[in-house]
Order: C-alpha cells, then structure tokens, then sequence
C-alpha cells in the first residue's frame, strides 16, 4: 500500500511542473480526495499480487494499473500524454523496474523480518534515487548552521533499507566511531540476554545501623566532612537488567546516554542533589603507595583503631567484614575518646567512599590508597567528591559498554536513582510510606533532611514498571517518547533543594557547568555539560563532535594497573590544572521557560545518534521481541520523506493546486507524528488535518 502512495504522490509532483488545464481543478481535486478510498483495496491487491510473482509480466501489470489510476483521476489528460509521463518516470527512475526491484525487496524484507546488508555506495544511490541532489540543496537552506558547531542538515533516506547501520544508526559514523566494539553491536549479533553483574562493598556497613544512627558526634564529623546526604541515602538494591539496558546506551565518544529523546547523562547537578556532595574543592587524587603488610597494619592501627590480620589484608586492600566487625565492636559512646571518635568516623566514610561511592568489583575489599584523603577530617570537606565519584561512575560506563564485558562497578545506586526519576516508565511505585526524610534530633543537635536519593528507601511495587528483564528495560528505552523523559526532574520548591542549596559548593549553577575534565586519583573523565543543556532548562544547539578522540581514548587506558607507587597528582598536573582554573571554563547560556533544542538538532540527532538496540529478527523461539514498533518508526521516516519531497517540488501557476498538495503534505506530516509518537501530539490537536491522517 505504501508503495502505491508513494508512487501516487510522486506522480503528483511531476504533474506539478506542467502546467494543468484549465476548468478541471475542482474534477481533479475531488479525485485526489476520494481516489485513496475508492481504489484502496484494489491497489492492496495489486501490491501483493506484484510481491508473490516478481517477475516481468507482473511489472508489466504494474505500469498499466498506474496509468490507469491515472486515468481514473484526471480525465483532462489525453493517452498519448500520459504515457509519455509514465516514460519519463521511468527515466526519472520514479517507476523504473530497477527502483521497484529495490522497493519490492526491502518491503519483503521487512515483512519477514530478515536482516540483509546494503553497501554504503548502494544507500547513496538509493538516497538519491528517492530525493533527488536538487531537492536535497534546497532543503539544506532551511536548516541553519550554528556557529562553531556541525551543519545540521536534514536527511531524506530510504526507509525501507535493511542494512543494520541505515536502521539501527548511525547513519553518519563519525561522533559514534566505536560503534564496532560496543555493547549494542554485541546484542545485534545475538548476545541479547548478555547481563552486566556487579558486585558491591557495603553490605557490612549498613548492618551496623539498621535500628538506630550512629552517635551525634560521629554525625557531625560526617557533616563536617560532606559524607552526611550519602549515609542518609542508606542502601536500595541495584537491578543490573536495569544496569544494563542504560550501559547500552551509554557512549564513551561522548559521555552520554544516546536516547530516542535526545542526549543525556548523569551530571555534577545530578551527584550533588542525590547525594548532597560537594562539587567545589580540591581534586581527590594523591600517591599510589605500595606497603608492605606490616606496613598496612601499622597504618590502619594508626588511622583506624585496630590491627587487621594478615589474612584480612589483601595486596594493600582492607576486607570490609574485618572494619565492620571492629567498628561494631567499638562503638563511640559519650565518653569515647576524641581519637577514637575521628577513628570511628574515618572508617565510616572510608567504607562509605570505597564501598558506595567509588566501589571497585572486588566485593569484599576496599584500597587502603583511599585512606591518605581522610587522615586530617578538618580537610576531608575541602575535596570536590561529587566530581570524583562522577568520574569513577563513567570510567566504569565506559568500560561495561564495550564488547564482552560481563561486570562494573561505580556509584550504580546513584545511576539506578537517576533513571528512576528521569524515565517514567521505569519509576517503581512507593509501598513503604514511612519513609524517613526528616531531620534527625539526638539532644540539642539537630542534623538537616537527607538529599533526593534518599526518597527512594524502603520497599517498592513494580506492579506498574518492569523489573529483572533486560529484554524489557531495552524496548523500553527503544519506544522512549518525548514526554517519557524529565529534562528537570528538581524543582526550586522542594524541602530537599531549598536545604541544600544553603551550600553554595553544592547547589551552585556555575559549578554545574563546568567544562572542564574530573579526577579521581588514576581516573580522568572529560565532563560534557553542552551536550546536555535541557537537563540545565536551556536551549539545546547542535554540540560539535569532540575535538581530540585520540586524547579521550589515551585517557581511558589509565588505571592504576601496573602503577604501584605513582603519584597521580604530577601524573595528572595538566588536568589539575585545568581544574583549577575551571571557572574560565563554564557555559554562560540563558536560562530558558522550559528545556528546548534549536531548529535542525532533531535531524542531526536522528542522523549522528544509535536509535535502537533491540534485534528485530527473532533470534529466539520464546521471550520478548520487538519488532513491530521499530517498523512503525522506520514507515514514519517514509512518510516524512514523502512530506519533504512533496513541500520541495517546483512551484506551479495552479493556485489551487499547490494548495491542495501542502494540504496532502501536512497530512502526511500529522500521520508520521502519530505513527512516531504512537498519538497525536498536543500542537496537532487543532489541526483539520489530523481527522485525515
């Protein structure tokens, strides 16, 4: 059916550049309104009869039944003419044998949902053949170019095409150049139950305070420190299915998540209000020291309170059930010691660091490295963690998304917190409605309301979202629709913002627009807040691609394998450097009613982006599979091309005439929107065509 549309409206086109005979305009309009429902189940036919027998007479048919719809809707129009307009659309390659081979074969294609692959020379050929170089500079033109960025021009391809770049994305290679070795290439070529798993060092640490909080002064240390919001987070479990359908989107070339929506990712906006973490101060980072086992044990005495054994030590790490039983031990008491209370402090946000925020996948163990950051608490304060722990959180985004990775490790409450509140569809619902978001009073002291990340403890129903299943999490992300998505999920107004932003090292706008790289004693993360400007309620432009992949690709191959004893801060003293002098380096943008994207962005996007991840092909005999809405998508791009090749034809002297086509090419515009957005979006509502559609 399509095709027949298609070749109904290209013949529409053409006609246009002739000039029309006068006193039938009122005839032909009433056939091209009534010529789709009178003919439609005779076209169909036609359609399918031409599949099944592929062969010359069939074509042959073909060609006649065009001219004679033809006839049927413009009986202003001699024989003699219109076969000559059937012979030059055959030499236009409108309706050419060649190009319905072309058509006729990738339609089966999709029908039987079997992948083939298309060079990239025969894509070109066929982009041309459906829009034509003319029509393509005069679309250019409407479509401007931002300054100091890429041209966004808009792309009017073939739909129908199989080949898995042209479907799936990206059809321009060149910001997602590591497309080859990415997760989602891997589930395109079967591995589509594949699932990260994580492991995590804090399962001992909330054991210690499942009925009551530690002591007020052991609280106001934490404060103190900056440590304070994440303790009051407390623990949720992870669901790495979750975990996974979000690293499959994730992309190393640009530290964002690509979605359907747009580009998105977790930034020092998003660390600071979840967790209440400080995003000014000093970048966390310092020697690699390697100790021998005395060594190790003599240091823990000395900044710890007690000597692990030999056997709880392990290549300069501390097992976490060895300082959990301890500090359970020792508790801090009104007549603890000043010493013992550092001590006990220490240990806390020492597990809290390593075992939470920058957790490793080794589960049982955290390094004694970290230790050095937390010897004097009156400067633990003074370390930007929030950057820190954003910076471990992408190394370990960047290093799960490539191909048989099977763990990682990170901040993946925060990320799963994240997702939680940005994405609709995989928001759990709250069964536990006592939730502890108060202030917390012990005596004369009175400690503020825990951050955002702390909203979602306790027990959840996932009655109305998915839950352990990868498969699921993944169609869901693939079907995203605009309104699916929270651009800002935090508002001004809520008792959580309003306490933290007493803070300006936390709740500070500058700060969150930093561009500038973020460190993490061997870890250095490049932070793209451009990318993202509709998580900030601003303008989004077409961001350029990154200036230097072959310095982002050095940096993700530094790690502290094989570097015992290096001293990362001269290793880093560029990057220090540069954050250092990070306030010459953040965006001054205006703050806009609401989050926005420039003219041209979408069409750069759709081009430049991976759109989905889920395989079409039934690659298994049970289970999920989806299939189906990637096609509505991919005849919603057919009909937009319609649109656009109707709207860029040659204007005609026939008033009338040209009326009537904008008025089919909007129709046609209603009808991709609401295949795309699976409803009639909000601006159409009013529209007198969209009844049509």
């Amino acid at each position: 059916m399509l095709l027949c549309i298609d070749e109904y409206v290209r013949w529409l086109c053409d006609d246009c550049k002739a000039e029309a005979p006068k006193g039938n305009i009122g005839k032909r309009k009433v056939d091209l309104a009534t010529v789709q429902t009178e003919e439609n189940n005779k076209k169909t036919r036609r359609v399918k009869e031409f599949i099944v027998n592929n062969n010359a007479s069939s074509k042959q048919r073909y060609e006649e039944n065009i001219v004679t719809d033809i006839n049927e809707s413009t009986t202003s129009t001699n024989d003699s003419t219109l076969e000559n307009k059937v012979s030059d659309q055959r030499d236009q390659k409108c309706i050419s044998s060649s190009s319905f081979d072309s058509d006729t074969d990738r339609l089966r294609s999709c029908s039987k949902k079997k992948r083939t692959v298309v060079s990239s020379e025969n894509v070109a050929e066929e982009q041309m053949h459906v829009t034509g170089s003319a029509n393509t500079s005069s679309l250019r033109d409407e479509f401007p170019k931002h300054e100091g960025t890429t041209a966004a021009e808009p792309v009017i391809e073939p739909v129908w095409s199989t080949d898995s770049q042209h479907v799936y994305g990206p059809r321009d290679a060149s910001l997602l150049y590591l497309q080859a070795k990415h997760r989602s290439q891997a589930v395109m070529e079967g591995a589509i139950d594949e699932t990260l798993r994580g492991r995590r060092a804090d399962k001992g640490l909330w054991s210690l305070f499942q009925k009551r909080h530690p002591h007020r002064r052991v609280l106001r240390n934490l404060v103190r420190m900056g440590f304070y919001g994440v303790y009051r987070c407390g623990r949720i479990a992870v669901d790495y299915h979750l975990i996974t359908a979000l690293v499959e989107r994730w992309r190393q070339e640009t530290h964002t998540f690509h979605f359907r929506t747009g580009e998105a990712t977790v930034t020092l906006q998003d660390v600071a209000l979840m967790w209440g973490l400080r995003i000014e101060g000093r970048p966390v980072t310092g020697v690699d020291v390697t100790r021998s086992v005395g060594d190790c044990q003599v240091y823990c005495q000395l900044m710890l309170g007690f000597t692990p054994t030999e056997s709880q030590l392990r290549g300069g790490s501390l097992h976490v059930s060895a300082l959990a039983s301890h500090m359970k031990n020792r508790p801090v008491t009104d007549d603890s010691s000043e010493e013992h209370v550092e001590q006990y402090t220490r240990g806390l946000a020492f597990m809290l660091f390593g075992g939470v925020m920058c957790s490793d996948k080794t589960s049982t163990s955290i390094s004694l490295m970290y230790l050095q950051n937390f010897e004097v608490i009156d400067e633990v304060g003074s370390y930007s963690w929030g950057s820190a722990v954003l910076a471990f959180l992408y190394r370990e985004l960047c290093w799960a998304a490539h191909k048989n990775k099977s763990n990682i490790g990170g901040p993946l409450q925060l990320l799963q917190i994240w997702a939680w509140m940005r994405i609709s569809p995989l928001t759990p619902v709250h069964v536990d409605k006592n939730v502890d978001m108060s202030q917390i009073v012990d005596h004369d002291n009175v400690f503020p309301i825990p951050p955002y990340g702390a909203r979602w403890i306790g027990r959840m129903s996932y009655t109305q979202s998915s839950r352990h299943s990868v498969r699921l999490y993944r169609a869901i992300l693939d079907q995203m629709l605009p309104h699916q998505f929270s651009w800002q999920p935090y508002d001004r107004t809520d008792p959580e913002f309003i306490t933290l932003a007493k803070d300006r090292d936390i709740v500070n706008q500058s700060l969150w627009l930093l561009t500038c790289p973020l460190i993490c004693f061997s870890l250095v993360e490049i932070y793209r807040p451009e990318r993202v400007l509709r998580q900030f309620g601003m303008r989004q432009h077409i961001p350029s691609n990154p200036s230097n992949p072959e310095c982002d690709i050095a940096l993700h191959k530094s790690d502290r394998r094989g570097n015992a004893g290096r001293n990362w801060e001269e290793h880093h003293n560029r990057y220090i450097f540069e954050w250092r002098n990070r306030y010459k380096h953040t965006i001054d943008a205006s703050t806009l009613a609401g989050p926005t994207s420039e003219k041209g962005y979408d069409a750069w996007y759709e081009r430049h982006t991976r759109r989905f991840v889920s395989p079409v092909d039934t690659l298994r005999n049970s289970g999920l599979q989806i299939g189906d809405p990637i096609f509505m998508d991919m005849v919603a791009d057919k009909l937009t091309s319609m649109s656009m090749l109707i709207r860029t034809r040659t204007p005609n002297d026939d008033v009338a005439l040209n009326d009537l086509l904008e008025k089919y090419a909007g129709v046609v515009d209603v009808a991709a929107c609401m295949l795309r957005n699976r409803r009639v979006p909000e601006h159409m509502l009013h529209m007198s065509t969209t009844r049509e559609a």
